[in-house]
């Protein structure tokens, strides 16, 4: 029987953080049910707003809430009226002033990894596909890599491994494929 180690706990302090940062020592229990009424009332006003991630962070009297979504029009709603009703709301239910107004929106980006299902495909490489997807314009990975051997694999794992802090998004982990197309149906 495996141990399960919960995805989150196992990845803080690497590559995550903490979803909510206070500390308390007599009134824990208080501020940790205010923080899941908090979550529970953002999500039930804004379900449809794509909300991926709530933070939260406490100091003495006022609640820092930051909310990473797809949909930040939504959220913030027209001239900011939805921002400052959620806020109103969260401030009557919790009695603490809470932080609002401050929106960073980062643009999505899209890496193209494959091709999908196709039957014939004209090329036999991994990387003859990421050629083929830059030729007809889609985006890739500007870190794809070619290795000959396990060495140039475990280097370049090590690397990003030590430089993920310096790549333009969040990454958790390292992709290794197999350049040669027809052994991919013989790993499966």
């Amino acid at each position: 029987m495996g141990r399960k180690v919960n995805p989150v706990g196992f990845r803080l302090g690497i590559v995550s953080d903490w979803d909510s940062k206070w500390f308390a020592e007599r009134n824990y229990t208080e501020q940790l049910h205010e923080d899941l009424a908090i979550r529970e009332m953002i999500m039930k006003e804004l379900t449809r707003a794509g909300i991926s991630r709530i933070e939260l962070e406490r100091s003495a009297n006022k609640v820092d809430v930051t909310l990473h979504t797809s949909k930040p029009g939504i959220v913030i709603g027209k001239q900011g009226a939805n921002v400052e009703r959620i806020r109103q709301q969260l401030e009557k239910k919790s009695g603490m002033e809470l932080e609002a107004g401050r929106a960073r929106l980062d643009s999505l980006r899209l890496f193209v990894h494959g091709i999908g299902a196709w039957p014939a495909p004209p090329v036999q490489s991994q990387s003859e596909v990421y050629a083929l997807l830059a030729e007809w314009g889609l985006p890739t990975s500007p870190y794809f890599r070619t290795a000959d051997d396990i060495d140039g694999v475990l280097d370049f794992v090590t690397h990003y491994g030590e430089h993920r802090h310096d790549v333009e998004h969040e990454i958790d982990g390292v992709v290794v494929k197999v350049d040669e197309l027809a052994l991919h149906d013989e790993l499966l």
